[in-house]
């Protein structure tokens, strides 16, 4: 009976780990559509990013040529500032040769008749 009682014992183990393997598929289909889940969560988020990244790249480029068109902007500018050492020079110039605001040479003023006013040649003596 001993021998019995042994081979009983090992047909209980043998049930159990049956039992148990037969849950263990059985919550498989479970664990398979949370992962699945998972995935697509992470399918649109990834797709989410993509267009994300998209949008900096565009975004981008229109900085970059934002940057592109300063620094021609400033280069010019330099150049304009750099220019302004030739202007010294124009400074240097006699002072007939120099043209004022006005538009008329210096010494070449029109004349603004006796006294400094002008007169109206139609007006009478």
């Amino acid at each position: 009976m001993v021998p019995d009682l042994r081979l009983a014992i090992q047909l209980q183990d043998l049930d159990r780990h049956i039992t148990q393997l037969q849950r263990e598929i059985a919550s498989l289909p479970k664990h398979i559509a949370a992962i699945e889940k998972t995935l697509e969560s992470h399918l649109r988020k990834l797709e989410a990013d993509r267009a994300a990244l998209a949008a900096n790249l565009r975004e981008r480029r229109s900085l970059e040529g934002d940057i592109q068109t300063s620094q021609q902007r400033i280069s010019k500018l330099r150049d304009q500032m750099l220019s302004g050492q030739d202007q010294r020079a124009v400074r240097r110039l006699r002072p007939r040769d120099r043209i004022l605001r006005e538009g008329y040479p210096q010494g070449r003023r029109p004349h603004s008749g006796p006294h400094g006013r002008v007169r109206d040649p139609r007006a009478e003596r």
